[in-house]
């Protein structure tokens, strides 16, 4: 908000870039993948919930696999079967709790899993931002 204030520009936030793309696939309950910080502040969630979205996280272990495997393997460029493995079953538990599409809310999370690994929407947000930056511009 501060951001947005104190600027004159048109601001992209993340956040709607990403509640469109979803509302656009008529979704109103999505899972969260990202760090920590982003599944538990309000920066994030709460501004997806302020476009209608019920928005779930991983509980517990999950959430703390999600983080740890961003931080500890994703961002050094390690990408193994068994943490795919791993984020799929934490996939599977958000879907089971009522996601209809999956937000891949950390840029490294591409890298690990993508559209072709779920059965389920699937909403990669550097690539939604991208793709909304070049459309304001163009605009």
């Amino acid at each position: 908000p501060a951001i947005e204030a104190a600027i004159s520009v048109p601001f992209l936030h993340l956040a709607d870039t990403t509640a469109e793309a979803v509302k656009a696939a008529d979704i109103g309950t999505v899972g969260l993948l990202g760090t920590r910080y982003t599944m538990e502040q309000e920066f994030y969630r709460g501004r997806l919930a302020s476009h209608g979205l019920d928005v779930l996280v991983p509980a517990g272990p999950d959430l703390s696999t999600v983080h740890e495997v961003i931080y500890d393997e994703l961002v050094r460029g390690v990408i193994t079967d068994d943490s795919r493995a791993r984020y799929l079953s934490v996939i599977e538990r958000l879907i089971d709790r009522g996601a209809r599409g999956i937000i891949a809310g950390c840029t490294e999370i591409e890298l690990l899993i993508g559209a072709d690994d779920l059965n389920v929407a699937y909403f990669p947000t550097a690539k939604l931002h991208a793709e909304a930056a070049v459309s304001a511009a163009l605009a």
